[in-house]
């Protein structure tokens, strides 16, 4: 019986959201926004003020 619901789990697995996938968008989307905060900070910081 344990194989039986095994089978059943793995056969439903594809149609889950893939959340390691998830994790990834969300960690390049992260990123992505600390390279814009950074690169604002040093624009910011780095302009002259006249």
């Amino acid at each position: 019986m344990p194989l039986k619901t095994f089978d059943n789990w793995q056969s439903r697995v594809p149609t889950e959201p893939n959340f390691i996938t998830a994790a990834t968008e969300a960690a390049v989307a992260q990123q992505t926004a600390q390279k814009e905060l950074l690169n604002t900070f040093e624009a910011t910081t780095l302009t002259p003020i006249p």
